[in-house]
């Protein structure tokens, strides 16, 4: 968990790597940096959730790699920014997961 005022920095030739069970969780404030030539691995059946407020950042070089059965979910004010030079990759079976802010209705009544 990273939490608010925290970081996690993923360093040239650095890896973290999100087994199957496992998760890396964002919390607002908080924030994973993935610099030039790191990596973030999310193997099958594991997740990184950024919450509202938190942050994943993709340098130049950097890399998030999403691979069959992982899930990176974006929590409705949560961030994955790619700058220019990063990617994310979500290989087939993968999956990144935005959700949307949504209110609460009475129907009408």
């Amino acid at each position: 968990m990273v939490e608010s005022g925290g970081a996690v920095v993923v360093e040239s030739g650095g890896a973290v790597v999100v087994e199957s069970g496992g998760a890396v969780v964002v919390e607002s404030g908080g924030a994973v940096v993935v610099e030039s030539g790191g990596a973030v691995v999310v193997e099958s059946g594991g997740a990184v959730v950024v919450e509202s407020g938190g942050a994943v950042v993709v340098e130049s070089g950097g890399a998030v790699v999403v691979e069959s059965g992982g899930a990176v979910v974006v929590e409705s004010g949560g961030a994955v920014v790619v700058e220019s030079g990063g990617a994310v990759v979500v290989e087939s079976g993968g999956a990144v997961v935005v959700e949307a802010a949504t209110g609460e209705t009475d129907g009408g009544n």
